[in-house]
């Protein structure tokens, strides 16, 4: 009798391919009767975890979906009896195989069991149905299991709950008004804020409405604001005037933001009202105080460095409430995404979203890349790079950040060298300067961006820095109020800044100085007080090609690939792997992992395996991201690779040099991740 019912089956297959079953219980496979190898072929070929029992001494078979609930068991367990299987729990199951080998199939829900499998003791629960199997001559003497760990389930559950629960909790908290909005305007959530200042009970969204508390000449440019932010999804914002219970208007400023729903269309907005009522009237006191006492400068001074206090403070409040909306956004969208993979049936992913809630960090990763740059240890992904295509393609955006009142010329030298660097990077620093020169020029001003060859030899000031050899200049000139000296020597410390509070983190020119000397050029400025501010950015030439024969630095479009990849995926952070995992799952993929860098390599050695793409963090203890790729390469020479990483002390990427691989920075969006991966396993 051949063995070919064996086949497939994953990591379970290959255990009971490899096992010496004739000096087992069950002896050899050959002599297995019908019944049971039918039921292994079913059991091996499904990814629904199951197990059965065989014979009187009850020996356990499984497939590749349960070794995760036998954990550290796996693989001594496979054919042993159940009962050396599952020692602590045996009194609790054992009554339940005997109705299944008396004939009577059973089934539990949630059924609760204290278990040891990953060396330590917890609790879990499983839904599951034990049937009877019956031999060739008809007699019990088997049974089969399907089973689901519900342990997962039920505490996403319950963090919904608590979740739900803490965000009333916060909101109520508030200072602030705060309500919630589906797209259609319909207001169905306010905190106690809301209905104390209106004068209506508590709990009643329809007193609201019926109470009409915002200024008639104010609905007009309210609903415009709200029907903008509706149609294009940006945040929410407005100022009207709202009636106390008193009767008395009083100014607030509205500010919401969108929660999505997975098809990225807008489920509801979470929003507050601030009241700015003191601030507005400051403000007009402002202008009459001026208007007024023209002659009385000092006392006008002194009005203007208080209103300025005052708005410092309302920006101050301002700042507090954004970040606060973005902490709901993080826990409610965390719920939403929660909500729905619960009613989708897909509990594991639920919990990761409860993770996921919680460590909403957007802020501190813009703030983390910045200081990267500066520190030199942001990675890049240096390409062949244009830089008058780069400016062509920004020129729109560079526009609208200087406004009508700026003026914008571009000088593009002719036959100009091509660069190598990263091109994101490079959009990231001219923007940072284009951004300094328009608020150095306030009102109005030339902003004037240019371009030069530059060979620079031993006597060339700026080429301490950098060194001797030909570089791509790009200049960033205005004509704002310049700089002294002492400013200039301090430009590219992070954190300093000369502008207002709240006006600038004191990262911009930090970022382009770093991002400069990574790429290995330098940043030269000239300036003088009333006269303006050149800033030199200096990149070294790329020999052998034109700037004119490149396009703009891009990713080139593809398709998702339309047939599944078998992807393995190396990270030593189990959030940031699972998440990779159950997206390329979603994506239609075959997964195998591995938490460093060791056990990646090990399974690309593994010539039972096929491998099409490698995701590995750059950062692996033991064995680093990029000497197991080298190492799976060496092995494979097709094999595709991405990078991922957040920090990395060989911080350059030549993608270039590497064809079939790519670099993605964390943190990073699902999105991204899936255009990657559909990139790089494109079939060509």
């Amino acid at each position: 009798m051949k063995t070919g019912f064996l086949s497939g089956g994953g990591a379970a297959g290959a255990l009971m391919r490899s096992h010496p079953w004739q000096q087992s219980r069950l002896g050899a496979v050959e002599t297995w009767p019908d019944a049971l190898r039918t039921v292994v072929t079913l059991m091996l070929n499904s990814q629904f975890p199951m197990f059965l029992l065989w014979g009187k001494q009850r020996v356990c078979l499984y497939n590749d979906g349960y070794i995760p609930i036998l954990g550290r068991r796996h693989p001594a367990a496979l054919a042993q009896p159940m009962h050396e299987v599952w020692p602590e729990i045996w009194n609790e199951i054992s009554p339940l195989i005997d109705r299944a080998y008396a004939g009577l199939p059973t089934f539990f829900e949630n059924l609760p069991l204290q278990i040891e499998r990953n060396g330590f003791q917890e609790q879990a629960c499983f839904t599951f149905s034990y049937s009877p199997l019956r031999g060739p001559r008809g007699d019990i003497e088997g049974m089969f299991c399907t089973c689901m760990e519900t342990t997962v389930q039920l505490r996403a559950e319950s963090a919904l709950r608590r979740s739900e629960a803490q965000f009333r909790g916060l909101a109520q908290a508030m200072p602030n008004q705060a309500w919630t909005a589906r797209p259609d305007g319909s207001l169905d959530w306010f905190n106690d804020r809301v209905y104390d200042y209106a004068g209506v009970a508590a709990g009643d969204p329809d007193g609201i409405r019926r109470a009409r508390i915002v200024h008639p000449e104010d609905i007009a440019a309210a609903a415009a604001a709200w029907a903008c932010s509706v149609a294009t999804g940006c945040p929410f914002q407005t100022e009207f005037r709202l009636r106390r219970l008193d009767g008395v208007h009083r100014w607030h400023i509205a500010r919401a933001v969108p929660i999505l729903a997975e098809d990225g269309s807008v489920e509801r907005w979470i929003g507050t009202n601030t009241d700015i009522e003191e601030r507005k009237r400051a403000a007009d006191l402002l202008e009459i105080a001026m208007a007024e006492r023209s002659g009385e400068l000092e006392k006008a001074h002194e009005a203007l460095r208080q209103a300025q206090k005052m708005e410092a403070v309302g920006q101050l409040t301002g700042g507090i409430a954004h970040d606060f909306n973005n902490l709901l956004t993080g826990v409610i969208g965390g719920i939403e995404m929660m909500q729905a993979r619960l009613a989708q049936g897909r509990s594991v992913e639920a919990e990761r979203c409860a993770g996921l809630a919680m460590h909403s960090a957007q802020r501190a990763a813009a703030l983390t890349h910045r200081l990267l740059a500066f520190s030199r240890r942001q990675p890049l992904e240096p390409r062949a790079v244009s830089i008058h295509a780069q400016i062509d393609s920004m020129a729109e955006m560079l526009r609208r950040t200087l406004g009508p009142a700026i003026r914008l010329e571009v000088h593009a030298s002719a036959d100009l060298w091509a660069t190598r660097c990263d091109p994101n990077q490079l959009e990231n620093a001219l923007l940072n300067l284009v951004i300094n020169a328009r608020d150095a020029m306030a009102d109005s001003g030339l902003l004037t961006i240019s371009t030069a060859n530059c060979p620079l030899d031993a006597g060339a000031p700026v080429q301490a820095q950098a060194g001797v050899g030909d570089y791509v200049r790009l200049t960033v000139s205005d004509t704002g109020v310049g700089m002294t000296p002492e400013t200039i020597s301090r430009v590219f410390e992070p954190f300093f800044t000369t502008k207002p509070i709240g006006h600038g983190t004191g990262l911009g020119l930090s970022m382009v100085y770093g991002f400069a000397r990574q790429s290995g050029g330098m940043v030269q400025i000239d300036s003088r007080l009333g006269a303006g501010t050149d800033v030199h950015l200096y990149l070294p030439r790329l020999h052998g090609e034109r700037a004119t024969e490149l396009s703009p630095a891009s990713r080139p479009a593809r398709s998702a690939a339309t047939v599944p990849k078998t992807i393995l995926v190396v990270d030593d952070e189990p959030p940031v792997r699972e998440l990779i995992m159950a997206l390329l799952q979603d994506l239609g993929h075959h997964c195998i992992e591995a938490h460093d860098g060791p056990g990646g390599l090990q399974l690309v050695s593994s010539l039972a395996l096929v491998i099409d793409l490698l995701i590995t963090d750059v950062g692996l203890p033991g064995l680093g991201g990029r000497q197991l790729a080298a190492q799976a390469r060496a092995l494979r020479p097709q094999l595709k690779v991405l990078f991922i990483t957040g920090y990395a002390t060989e911080a350059i990427f030549d993608v270039d040099a590497m064809p079939g691989t790519e670099l993605l920075n964390k943190p990073f969006s699902m999105a991204e991740l899936a255009a990657r991966v559909a990139h790089l396993t494109h079939d060509d």
